[in-house]
């Protein structure tokens, strides 16, 4: 969508059954989750909605997320919070 939330577009057209979507740090990509085959998996696809790829094979994966800096900034008086695994 655009910069004042004008314009939005449907990338996976799975509405329904996509979530928990994470932009890569280089912004091209886009990984999220899916249940669209009736088993949840993480998929990830270019920014523009093009080229989806399933990343799994396994059932019950989700929450997928892009690691970012180890240093991360918050603005002032906001807090900041991380969490999950890391392997």
């Amino acid at each position: 969508m655009d910069a004042d939330g004008g314009g939005p577009k449907n990338l996976t057209n799975n509405c329904l059954d996509d979530y928990s979507p994470s932009w890569s740090p280089d912004s091209e990509h886009i990984v999220f989750s899916s249940d669209k085959a009736r088993n949840l998996e993480i998929y990830v696809m270019d920014a523009d909605g093009q080229n989806q790829q399933n990343l799994t094979k396994n059932p019950y994966d989700a929450a997928p997320e892009w690691f970012g800096p180890a240093f991360v900034v918050a603005p002032t008086g906001k807090k900041l919070m991380m969490w999950g695994w890391l392997k």
